[in-house]
């Protein structure tokens, strides 16, 4: 859970820094982030939360 939300956050300071540098537009992150609420709130929610888990704790823990 805490990888997660260091990842979350982290995630969020990226996208906060593309929207000032105007790579990307607001459409395109609510859009991202509506479809965020539904994948966590369909079958795939966990399987991609486990996956994330995974790949943080492969990556920070060599």
């Amino acid at each position: 859970m805490t990888s997660q939300l260091g990842l979350a956050l982290f995630l969020g300071v990226f996208v906060v820094v593309f929207l000032r540098t105007r790579i990307l537009y607001i459409w395109q992150v609510i859009l991202v982030g509506l479809w965020g609420f539904y994948m966590a709130q369909s079958h795939l929610g966990d399987p991609a939360g486990n996956a994330v888990s995974w790949l943080v704790t492969r990556f920070t823990h060599g």
